[in-house]
């Protein structure tokens, strides 16, 4: 994965309060020259699917952690990420942690894709947190 900018874009689905959501965003994060460091922020909305009148919610996160990336190695082609996402609109009623696993979706490494393996929460670190998404990231400078 290349150092630098990246703008992103994810979709997935959650449970809150025994309801199904739908979930959509968009962000920017940045991986840091160290090659450990990640941080961001991002704009989503969500819904309840199964109520025709549900209002949409909209919520604003900081995102920071670390990352790896492994794809260098013919034996592991995976990169990963182990991020918490903090609200700033309080939208969310605790920080979430997750990890995902990323693949080099371009040559250059300037394009990747994502995807949730271990939502929770991050007060504990291991409560689950039933939330799946998948999105991409397109490097946009440095």
């Amino acid at each position: 994965m290349e150092i630098g900018r990246y703008a992103y874009r994810f979709k997935g689905h959650f449970v809150r309060g025994g309801q199904t959501h739908s979930l959509a965003g968009i962000g920017y994060l940045t991986l840091k020259s160290d090659g450990l460091t990640l941080v961001g922020d991002q704009v989503s909305s969500t819904i309840d699917i199964e109520g025709a009148s549900a209002p949409v919610e909209l919520g604003q996160y900081i995102l920071a952690g670390t990352y790896t990336d492994e794809a260098s190695s013919p034996l592991k082609p995976l990169a990963s990420a182990e991020l918490v996402f903090t609200s700033k609109t309080n939208v969310m009623e605790e920080p979430m942690a997750d990890t995902f696993a990323v693949v080099h979706a371009s040559p250059d490494g300037r394009r990747i894709w994502f995807l949730t393996t271990n939502p929770r929460s991050s007060l504990d670190n291991k409560t689950a947190v039933f939330d799946h998404v998948s999105g991409e990231a397109i490097w946009i400078s440095e």
